[in-house]
């Protein structure tokens, strides 16, 4: 499996949702269909577009197919056919969202190949409220 982790440009109100009294970062899959796994691809994310769409609906804002004419159409996704884009919230998102976005989709990948749910625990609340996970300025 190769996942492929980018950002949405979106503003917050399109890539948060509150699902379970909890806020979320949105995952938007998205498939490049100039390639032969193309639709082994496009048929393992809509699987899982709609597993997750089950258990946390609103989390997924759906996928998209783009050909050549809509980017290069490929996206590094002829390596495998269980190969994944994700916009993974966007950029105003805080970690609490992209933590409990993460934990949901870890959630599902585990209940897809082990039959069984886990919940994770990997980014205790006091180590977000400390420095280690401040925003950083790049400029």
């Amino acid at each position: 499996m190769f996942i492929d982790i980018h950002r949405d440009s979106q503003p917050k109100k399109v890539t948060t949702a509150d699902i379970h009294q909890k806020r979320y970062a949105t995952l938007f899959f998205v498939v490049g269909k100039e390639h032969k796994n193309y639709e082994k691809n496009r048929k393992f994310v809509e699987e899982l577009h709609h597993d997750l769409e089950k258990k946390y609906s609103g989390l997924s804002r759906g996928v998209v197919v783009k050909g050549e004419f809509d980017g290069d159409g490929v996206y590094n996704q002829d390596l495998t056919e269980h190969a994944l884009l994700i916009e993974f919230g966007g950029v105003d998102n805080n970690l609490t969202e992209l933590y409990n976005s993460a934990e949901a989709l870890a959630d599902d990948f585990l209940v897809n190949t082990t039959g069984e749910s886990r919940r994770f625990n990997r980014f205790p609340k006091q180590l977000i409220e400390t420095n280690h996970f401040q925003k950083r300025n790049y400029s």
